[in-house]
Parts: C-alpha cells; structure tokens; sequence
C-alpha cells in the first residue's frame, strides 16, 4: 500500500474542506476561519491536537471551545473534529496554505508574492497594487516577504512568472555574463 506524502493528504483535505463549504455556501467564512485558525493556532496547541492520546470528550470540548472563541463556522468546526479523529491535525497549516489557494482560484483571485530588502511604504504598496491589478487584468493578492537576501529592488512571483528585478539577482545575471554562461 503506497503511503500519501504529507502535501498529498493535505491537498484532499483542502479538497474536501472547500467542497464542504461550497456545498454549504460558506467558502467566504470558512475561508476567514482558516485565516482566524492560522492567526491564533501555535505548534505547541497543533501539536497537542495532533496526540493520539487526546481523544474523545475533552477533544471535543477543546474544539468546542476553540470554536466559540473565533466564532468559527460549524463546517470549520466539523472539519476539525474530523481531522482530530483521523489524526491528521499535524498538516493542519498546509491544509490551511491550500484552501487559502483553492479559494483564490475560485474567487478570480491572482496571488503574488513580493520580495523585498524592507517594508514597503503605503504609496508604494497601493502604486503597486494598482499597477499590477492593470497589468494582470485581475483582482489579486499580494503577499509581502521580507528578504534581506535580495540586497534591494523587488522581486514578484505569480502563477510561473518570476519578475527578479533585485539587486542579487542582477549581480548573479553578471556573474553569468562574466563567466561566459549566459
């Protein structure tokens, strides 16, 4: 019997999680409980939830609790429970990375990850938005990532595009250039 890897088993619960809420028509609140969930969740309750000895009733009440502190969904709880008693709660922040992308792909969003040597200004973040909104002809969600790495300049990431207008990455085009390897 061939074992699943660990992004397989969470991209069928990610699966499973939006179906659920798709056919319940709640995939915007689930989605605003995994982003609660990803907020709120440390590795020390993860890790707690994901014990094989911590079953039945005082499971059940954690997550009831866990519940009515985030206001979660009853879908969201239900899922939890399910994952609990599987004892697949050690993927629960993958699952939650996937949902996050089913959902954007459903909803026409483009996600984009930005890389930078330091935190954008406001102007600069909304000049970009709006300029990359225009370019993309589609709603979008950036993510920022702080990498001191890239030496300065920005670099984008969108479906297969890579746009590396940074500082390392235009030293390493250099040194390709010098070494005759273009």
């Amino acid at each position: 019997m061939k074992k699943n890897s660990q992004y397989e088993t969470a991209q069928k619960y990610a699966k499973a999680l939006f179906d659920a809420a798709q056919a319940k028509q709640c995939t915007e609140k689930v989605f605003q409980d995994v982003e609660m969930l990803r907020q709120s969740l440390n590795a020390e309750q993860i890790r707690l939830l994901s014990n094989p000895q911590f079953e039945g009733t005082l499971l059940d009440e954690t997550l009831a609790e866990i519940k009515q502190k985030l206001n979660l969904s009853d879908t969201t709880l239900h899922f939890l429970k399910l994952l609990a008693s599987r004892k697949q709660f050690y993927v629960i922040m993958q699952i939650f990375d996937i949902y996050t992308h089913i959902f954007y792909k459903a909803q026409g969003v483009m996600e984009v990850c930005v890389q930078s040597v330091r935190k954008l200004s406001t102007p600069q973040v909304q000049k970009l938005e709006k300029g990359l909104e225009k370019a993309l002809q589609q709603r979008i969600h950036i993510t920022y990532i702080l990498n001191p790495n890239i030496l300065g300049g920005l670099s984008l990431q969108y479906g297969d595009i890579l746009v590396d207008d940074t500082i390392r990455g235009k030293l390493n085009q250099l040194e390709k250039i010098m070494k005759g390897h273009e």
